[in-house]
């Protein structure tokens, strides 16, 4: 019995527990673009506002210099969003451009409790919950940082480069994409490796 009580105990404090660690990260920045934090342990995210829809992306580095991230829309109601190419770009010191396309991803609409399939290469319909307030799952998309009344798009890429190349500091450059027929291009987005303390629990 107080095995029992103990084990419960332990479990409790594992999953509760937070302990401050080193992060290590590229940092994106752009003009126009806001950086908040995402996911656990926290990831960085870069949003753009274009035409009442927002666009985020978060990047990371694997081994052999592989650059992976995402790339998300949030749609509202009477928004149509579509990608005019499915490619991003990574460049890093002056050795020139590696180009990857954006797989099928996934889409939450608020309110619902999992995700559709959704195509890079169709259109982004917009949705946005009829309730004010926006809390998942009766009336909000749930996103790595937070939770959105409109419908929620990701995508995923990756790109291979030398990792000697991406170690520090890269760039990237997302695909041009209209919104009602309006072209949007996006300014760069520089990344540059740095790090920070943060509170992370120990379940994460």
């Amino acid at each position: 019995m107080l095995r029992s009580r103990i084990a419960v105990l332990f479990l409790v404090l594992l999953t509760a527990a937070c302990a401050p660690v080193m992060l290590e990260f590229h940092r994106p920045s752009a003009p126009g673009g806001k950086v908040v934090r995402a996911g656990c342990p926290p990831d960085k995210f870069i949003l753009f506002e274009r035409h009442d829809v927002t666009i985020g992306t978060s990047t990371g580095v694997a081994s052999k210099g592989l650059v992976g991230g995402v790339v998300t829309f949030e749609v509202p109601e009477g928004k149509v969003v579509l990608l005019l190419d499915q490619e991003v770009e990574v460049s890093a010191s002056s050795r020139g451009t590696s180009k990857g396309r954006l797989t099928p991803g996934t889409v939450w609409a608020p309110g619902s409790f999992q995700p559709r399939d959704a195509q890079p290469d169709k259109p982004l319909m917009g949705i946005t919950s009829k309730h004010r307030i926006a809390w998942w799952p009766f009336s909000a998309a749930p996103t790595p940082y937070g939770h959105s009344r409109h419908a929620y798009y990701s995508f995923k890429f990756s790109i291979s480069l030398a990792e000697a190349e991406v170690s520090e500091a890269y760039v990237l450059k997302l695909p041009k994409f209209s919104v009602n027929d309006i072209v949007v291009e996006l300014p760069p987005i520089t990344f540059i490796q740095d790090r920070e303390f943060a509170i992370v629990g120990l379940n994460c």
